[in-house]
């Protein structure tokens, strides 16, 4: 993954911090060093992000249909655990 390929467009927080090293909200670096640590095993082909300030009716889509879509696809990609980070 090409991190410069990345991108920040949430406009309801200041993501300057975010917009000069992707890691504080994708920690993609600190993943690869555990795994090139033996900290961890790998890391799956796609990472997932979900935008913030979900609400209204968008909550409940997230938590009945998104989220567990994206449960089965981190289960398909031979994910035993996952790393969430706040943004």
């Amino acid at each position: 993954m090409d991190k410069t390929d990345l991108t920040i467009t949430h406009k309801y927080y200041d993501h300057s911090a975010a917009d000069s090293d992707i890691n504080v909200v994708l920690p993609i670096d600190r993943l690869q060093e555990l795994r090139d640590e033996g900290v961890i095993g790998n890391i799956t082909s796609t990472l997932y992000s979900f935008m913030g300030h979900i609400d209204g009716p968008h909550l409940k889509t997230l938590m009945e249909e998104t989220a567990p879509e994206v449960a089965e696809l981190l289960v398909r990609d031979g994910a035993e655990a996952v790393f969430l980070t706040p943004a």
